[in-house]
């Protein structure tokens, strides 16, 4: 069996302009990457060229491969786990956050990274 990865696990968070994205496996723009230019529309990077377009905010999420999509990701978890013990006291944090700050993210941190905003959101 096949491990899950973090695209899969990812859910679909609030976004703020200049977020780098990437499109879920629903919608026309599947595996898309682009940069959200406002709220419902971004600038999209796909197989036929780019585009700006109207997007649903249900198929797209920050793009945890790139450095920036990572940091929103993770800066938004911040603000929505501030109060929890687990999220203040677990090491595991502080070492990705160090190595995201030195550009050494890895898919164990993007897969714990997309677990906890889905943590978050199903709670």
């Amino acid at each position: 069996m096949v491990a899950p990865t973090w695209l899969e696990v990812m859910p679909a968070i609030p976004l703020a302009r200049g977020v780098p994205v990437i499109f879920g496996q629903l919608g026309r723009y599947k595996g898309a990457t682009g940069v959200m230019l406002s709220a419902g529309w971004a600038h999209i990077s796909h197989s036929l060229g780019s585009c700006q377009d109207s997007i649903d905010g249900s198929t797209v999420m920050p793009d945890l491969d790139d450095a920036q999509g990572f940091g929103y990701a993770l800066r938004w978890l911040q603000g929505e786990c501030s109060h929890c013990l687990a999220f203040t006291e677990d090491r595991r944090w502080v070492d990705i956050v160090q190595r995201h700050l030195f550009g050494q993210t890895d898919d164990a941190d993007r897969f714990f990274l997309a677990q906890a905003c889905a943590g978050v959101l199903n709670a």
